[in-house]
């Protein structure tokens, strides 16, 4: 994976499908280039659970207000 900060530089055009297709392989010809970690299925069930108790107590905040 690419981390997003680094892929920008080779943007040329509006973000859409294809763009972002064409600066992933422009990137990945410079030598370099810096990638994300991959996490792992414990850290995605973290993060999962982080996103839903985010989501409750926005929800809860709304309600209240």
């Amino acid at each position: 994976m690419i981390a997003p900060q680094y892929l920008k530089p080779f943007l040329k055009r509006q973000k859409n499908d294809p763009n972002d297709a064409e600066a992933i392989s422009t990137a990945l010809i410079h030598h370099t280039m810096k990638f994300a970690p991959t996490k792992s299925e414990a850290q995605q069930d973290i993060q999962a659970l982080h996103l839903a108790r985010r989501r409750l107590v926005n929800h809860r905040t709304a309600l209240v207000c």
